[in-house]
C-alpha cells in the first residue's frame, strides 16, 4: 500500500503536497500499476485531520495499444456503492468537497501512470538534448492544469497561443509577454555564448504567434529576459535560429536597458518591465491592453507579474512551461568532469528514465503531470 500526505494549503483541505516523499510515492505507485497491468493497486491519502482516504488504481492496455487508467475509492462504503442500487442511494449524500478530492486525486494518479508507462517503454539511449520534445511529442502531451497560485502548467507554449487565438476577436487589445531562456529556447546555462547550440523548445511557436497576429492585429508581442542588454545581438541570433523574426516582436526588453524605466529608475524585474512597456504603448498611440498573457518558466516572475496586473486592473493569464526543466537539471547532476561544459552535458547518452531520475522532485512532478 502506498501512502501520501495532504495539506490544508491556501484553505484547500484536499491539496496533495508536492514533496519529495509524495513524488517518490507517486512514481512507485505508477510503476506498480504499469508492472501489474489489469490488477488493482492500493493507495492511501493521509488527510490533515488524521483520517485516511483509500483508493485503488488499475492500468490496462487493449489490443490496439490504447492505455486506460481507472481509479476508485476503496472504503467499505465505496465497495457497496459500486452496486447500482447502493450507488443510486449513497451517491446523493456524497459531499461536493469529497467529490472534488476524488477527482483531483484520480487525475494526479492517472497522469503519473500514463507518463511512467511511456518513460519505462522508452529505454533507448540518446544524447540528452534529444530528450527535448519534438512538435509531434508536444502535441500528445497531457492537458495543462492550474495550481493554487493561478499558474497554468504546460509543456507546449504554442498550444497556449492557439487557445488565445481561438478566444480572441479581431479587435481585442492583448499583450503576449514572453520570457526567452527555458521558455522559447534552451537555457543560457547550456547554450553559453554559442547561439549555434540553442534549441527551440516548441518549433510551432513562431507560426503560432504569426497566426495570432494575422487574426488580431491589436495583439502586441513583447519579450523580457534577464540576459544583459550588452548581449542583444546574441539574443537576436538565438531567436533567428529558432525561426523567429526579431522584427515581429513589438518590444524586446533586456536587463539593464535604459529605455525601460519606472520612477526614473532602470527596471530590474519583469513586472516593472511590463509596466514600462505599457506606459510606452500608451504614450505613443494611446493603446492599452484589456488582457495580458504571460509565459515564463520562473514561478516567481509569474506571481509578480500577476500581482502587478491586479494592481493595474488588467485581466491576465499566467503560464509556466516545463519543456526543458528535466534537461537543465543535468547542469547540477552531471559528472564532475563535464560540469561547466555545455556541449558535454547536452551530449550525454541517457535513457529517458535516467534523465528524469536526475531532476529535482518539483521538476519531476511537473514532468509526470504533463508527459503522458
Amino acid at each position: 500500500m502506498t501512502e501520501f500526505m495532504t495539506s490544508n494549503n491556501r484553505g484547500n483541505p484536499f491539496n496533495i503536497e508536492v514533496t519529495q516523499h509524495n513524488v517518490d510515492r507517486l512514481v512507485d505507485l505508477a510503476d506498480q500499476a504499469v508492472e501489474n497491468k489489469g490488477t488493482w493497486q492500493d493507495v492511501t491519502f493521509k488527510m490533515p485531520n488524521g483520517s485516511d482516504k483509500k483508493f485503488q488504481v488499475k492500468f490496462e492496455v487493449d489490443g490496439n495499444g490504447k492505455k486506460t487508467v481507472t481509479t476508485r475509492r476503496n472504503s467499505r462504503l465505496a465497495t457497496m456503492s459500486r452496486k447500482p442500487f447502493f450507488n443510486a442511494f449513497f451517491g446523493r449524500f456524497r459531499r461536493s468537497d469529497t467529490k472534488a478530492f476524488d477527482k483531483a486525486a484520480g487525475d494526479v494518479i492517472k497522469r503519473y501512470t500514463l507518463s511512467r508507462h511511456s518513460i519505462l517503454n522508452n529505454s533507448g539511449l540518446k544524447a540528452a538534448h534529444q530528450r527535448l520534445f519534438t512538435p509531434q511529442q508536444l502535441n500528445k502531451t497531457l492537458t495543462p492544469f492550474k495550481d493554487s497560485d493561478e499558474i497554468t502548467h504546460v509543456m507546449s507554449t504554442s498550444k497556449v497561443i492557439d487557445e488565445v487565438k481561438q478566444s480572441t476577436n479581431s479587435k481585442e487589445e492583448i499583450v503576449v509577454l514572453l520570457d526567452l531562456d527555458s521558455t522559447l529556447y534552451t537555457s543560457d546555462e547550456l547554450n553559453g555564448e554559442k547561439a549555434k547550440t540553442t534549441v527551440s523548445l516548441d518549433g510551432r511557436m513562431p507560426n503560432a504567434l504569426r497566426e495570432l497576429k494575422k487574426k488580431n492585429n491589436n495583439v502586441r508581442i513583447v519579450a523580457s529576459t534577464k540576459t544583459p542588454v550588452e548581449k542583444r545581438e546574441l539574443v537576436n541570433e538565438k531567436l533567428r535560429l529558432c525561426g523567429f523574426e526579431v522584427s515581429e516582436f513589438d518590444i524586446i526588453h533586456l536587463n539593464g536597458d535604459e529605455a525601460f524605466k519606472l520612477n526614473d529608475k532602470i527596471v530590474q524585474h519583469k513586472n516593472d518591465a511590463l509596466e514600462s512597456m505599457l506606459q510606452q504603448f500608451e504614450s505613443k498611440d494611446g493603446w492599452k491592453p484589456k488582457r495580458v498573457i504571460f509565459i515564463d518558466d520562473n514561478p516567481r516572475e509569474l506571481t509578480n507579474v500577476g500581482s502587478r496586473c491586479k494592481k493595474l486592473k488588467i485581466k491576465h493569464e499566467l503560464y509556466q512551461p516545463h519543456a526543458d526543466n528535466h534537461f537543465t537539471g543535468l547542469i547540477h547532476t552531471s559528472p564532475a568532469e563535464i560540469k561547466g561544459n555545455p556541449d558535454a552535458i547536452a551530449n550525454q547518452e541517457l535513457t529517458e528514465k535516467e534523465i528524469i531520475g536526475q531532476a529535482t522532485y518539483k521538476d519531476k512532478h511537473y514532468y509526470h503531470m504533463l508527459r503522458g
